[in-house]
């Protein structure tokens, strides 16, 4: 069945650029890609090393996901998108980069670790002093250190924030639980290094 093809406005000039790379250098692309490490990072300095455009990446990861999830081949694919783009038949190298095991791979996996009601975008915390004052309201006599989590996620209606009242014992705790799971993440990828599994996303 025929995808419905959409294409990000932010994208459609990295695309178009891939598509219409002379031979040579989509072969050398086509190198840099085999020849990275299979992770985000080192896919991403391997594009970055070829394309000039700054978001081929991230553009190649949207349409490595929307060829799997439809099932398509990267002949079928890149056709699809050249048509959207108004290139005509000029699908042949993009085809060329679509069908690469690391850059489907990888955008596989990043979609996976995305795939969830609220993902992470930023977050900090804030601190205060808060002043205790008299009776009176007019001199004040001590103060309480407060805490503000402000967490803000990417949901499917958009972005969205709440935040959480914490104090020091609170911190605490939520200091063993991040050192708990970076120490799980870093067991787990010392499990898996002597396997034929490869860690796609990494700590930076």
């Amino acid at each position: 069945m025929r995808g419905v093809v959409t294409i990000p406005a932010q994208h459609r000039e990295a695309l178009r650029s891939i598509a219409q790379m002379d031979s040579k250098l989509c072969d050398q692309l086509v190198d840099a890609i085999r020849a990275a490490r299979v992770s985000e990072s080192g896919l991403r300095a391997a594009v970055n090393s070829v394309a000039l455009d700054p978001v081929a990446f991230d553009a190649l990861m949207s349409s490595a996901v929307f060829r799997s999830s439809h099932g398509l081949s990267p002949v079928a694919a890149a056709e699809q998108f050249a048509e959207v783009l108004g290139l005509g038949d000029a699908a042949t190298q993009l085809a060329k980069v679509l069908a690469e095991p690391n850059l489907v791979l990888v955008a596989k996996a990043l979609d996976l670790q995305s795939t969830y009601e609220r993902v992470l975008h930023v977050s900090r915390i804030m601190t205060d002093l808060r002043p205790v004052f008299s009776d009176d309201d007019t001199v004040p006599l001590a103060g309480t250190i407060a805490h503000q989590l402000q967490v803000i996620t990417f949901e499917q209606s958009g972005i969205h924030d709440f935040f959480i009242a914490m104090d020091d014992a609170d911190l605490k705790v939520l200091r063993d639980q991040v050192d708990r799971a970076l120490q799980k993440s870093e067991n787990l990828r010392e499990a898996v290094s002597g396997t034929s599994l490869a860690v796609v996303k990494e700590d930076e």
